[in-house]
């Protein structure tokens, strides 16, 4: 096919302007509609995305994708007449699952929901199981592997466990997070805590006797939850299960890091002494100090055997 001069003038001077004008960001049309290429983020450094893609007429066109608070990519839609194409992923944008989801305008509402038949993959890129929505339900799950009913079941019950025990403590939560440095302030919260649900941590001791804790293969990512809960938990509760934390941290299945500032403030508690050297205070001058620490010229061997720098080097 032979180009007429207007032909090839039209296709310079498109190709111009992309490179010289590129396309502005942002705009909305005359009806206040958003129009073009969007790119929107979470903070005033504009270094986290929240959302890359773009509009026509107030309403997403082609790929669109969308992250979390701290710019990791979670899903991708690609719109496609009246169903949506969707792909969530792992936090290293592996794919999570993917399937087909709908937008319903309502008159109080905007319904959005999956349909049809979902994959769900492991982080290996793996089909796992196949789940099948009816507008947003799930209606029936089809395992690639029977063993991994058993896991997600498991999975479930942690889950449904962590939810409840955040619903009915988060106050309390807050208060000993924030007293983290003055332990026996979060130690009298942890207390009215206990008091106030000793049924979360009851559930999570009967979870325990059962299977006993966890592995990353089992529980995924709901693999820290037991841990979680027991790190609210009474003295009593606490070092009751040391020796069951200190195993699974051994196995790989927690971080040693994590595990010390655990391990140090229940040995403060127990002795006024801690092992690690993880846990300071400040004391009446507006100083930092740290807790007392047992045989402490041995600490930095202790800290390399488990991860953690010598505190000379930190």
């Amino acid at each position: 096919m032979v180009l007429s001069r207007q032909h090839i003038k039209t296709i310079l001077l498109v190709l111009v302007t992309c490179y010289y004008f590129p396309q502005q960001l942002n705009r909305f049309n005359k009806k206040g509609e958003r129009t073009g290429k969007w790119i929107t983020y979470s903070d005033s450094a504009k270094t986290k995305k929240i959302f890359e893609g773009k509009y026509k007429r107030g309403n997403t066109v082609g790929h669109c994708y969308y992250y979390t608070m701290d710019g990791i990519l979670e899903r991708k839609e690609v719109p496609r007449m009246k169903k949506i194409k969707t792909t969530f992923y792992y936090p290293k944008g592996i794919t999570r699952c993917r399937g087909n989801a709908k937008v319903e305008n309502l008159p109080n509402k905007i319904h959005y929901y999956f349909y049809g038949r979902w994959k769900y993959y492991d982080t290996n890129g793996v089909i796992q199981k196949y789940i099948f929505f009816e507008k947003g339900s799930e209606v029936k799950t089809v395992y690639k592997n029977r063993k991994d009913k058993t896991s997600d079941s498991l999975v479930d019950e942690l889950n449904k466990i962590a939810d409840e025990f955040m619903k009915k403590n988060s106050g309390l939560i807050d208060s000993i997070n924030s007293n983290y440095t003055q332990l026996a302030t979060s130690e009298i919260y942890r207390t009215k805590l206990n008091n106030r649900d000793s049924a979360s941590f009851l559930k999570i001791e009967n979870y325990l006797t059962r299977y006993g804790y966890p592995t990353k293969q089992l529980a995924k990512e709901s693999i820290n939850t037991p841990f979680f809960i027991l790190s609210y938990g009474s003295l009593k509760l606490r070092d009751k299960y040391s020796e069951t934390l200190i195993k699974a941290a051994n196995k790989g299945d927690l971080s040693w890091e994590t595990l010390s500032f655990f391990i140090d403030k229940l040995e403060i508690a127990k002795t006024g002494k801690q092992i690690y050297g993880t846990q300071s205070y400040m004391d009446k001058e507006k100083r930092w100090q740290f807790y007392p620490i047992i045989e402490p010229e041995s600490l930095d061997k202790r800290r390399e055997k488990i991860g953690l720098k010598a505190l000379n080097q930190n």
